[in-house]
């Protein structure tokens, strides 16, 4: 398991920095791209065999616990708990395939920019699920229909109320493109929300790797999308042209320097794999 993580860790980090060369010295763009998309394809290979595993142990029955419950009653708690609807892998995983879905239109095909933004709605909704499991997965009311019901209490709700408000002001303004940007904003308002409960999740799990390995994955996430709007900014407000370049220029390479570690750590929170340093 150490094995193949550090694998991964090292093909990620030598293609990071070889598609950062490529884009500081202005190298082949299309080696580039490729470099990019396929740090997002490992990340969703590894998850998915982190599931794999995730599912293999789920049946295998503990030969002994030092907890004082007997090797049964720990089997059917372990089975319970790990349900397949409420594994937190399963909704990273599903998120990474949203996000491979997402840079296809965005990062490959270089359009389509709608079903990619709207792909990446999906995406936080996924990561919010996982993140309201992991709220409540030591309570005895863990069940997919409360998981379900707090999703949308405590997030869909908000975002669309929070969406409307700036929606107003888009319409008020008459700035083009206003369903896209109803779009974008939605999924930025959806992926601060997460960012937040990520954040408020480590500092009270500080012991578990995974949670501050997704909270980190997420506020890079963050970064990157603010340099998205950055670098599209001159689309919707009128900004000096030098100012302009200036923006693009650094947003440009700082969108994939945030993005690209972004997507490893979220996928290095896999609770097979991102939770070494848990305390007895």
């Amino acid at each position: 398991m150490k094995k193949l993580t550090r694998i991964f860790v090292f093909i990620q980090t030598l293609l990071y920095f070889v598609f950062l060369f490529l884009d500081i010295t202005g190298g082949s763009r299309g080696l580039s791209t490729g470099l990019k998309y396929s740090i997002i394809l490992l990340c969703f290979l590894y998850i998915l065999l982190a599931v794999v595993r995730s599912k293999e142990n789920r049946f295998r029955k503990p030969e002994g616990n030092s907890s004082g419950k007997s090797n049964g009653n720990l089997y059917r708690e372990n089975h319970e708990n790990m349900r397949w609807g409420l594994n937190p892998d399963i909704y990273l995983l599903m998120g990474l395939v949203f996000t491979v879905i997402a840079d296809l239109f965005l990062l490959v095909l270089n359009s389509y920019y709608q079903l990619g933004v709207f792909s990446f709605i999906i995406v936080q909704f996924l990561y919010g699920t996982k993140l309201e499991i992991e709220k409540i997965e030591s309570s005895n009311q863990i069940a997919i229909s409360h998981v379900l019901k707090r999703v949308i209490r405590h997030r869909i709700l908000p975002c669309i109320i929070i969406t409307t408000g700036i929606s107003i002001i888009f319409l008020l303004l008459n700035t083009q493109q206003v369903i896209f940007l109803i779009m974008t904003t939605f999924y930025f308002v959806s992926i601060l929300f997460n960012t937040l409960d990520a954040l408020r999740l480590a500092a009270n799990q500080s012991h578990i790797r995974k949670h501050l390995l997704f909270a980190a994955g997420m506020i890079l996430f963050v970064l990157c999308d603010i340099n998205v709007g950055l670098y599209n900014m001159k689309d919707y407000l009128m900004i000096p042209e030098k100012l302009d370049e200036i923006l693009q220029s650094l947003s440009s390479l700082l969108m994939w320097t945030f993005y690209a570690p972004s997507q490893v750590l979220i996928a290095l929170s896999s609770g097979q794999f991102g939770k070494i340093s848990q305390k007895n």
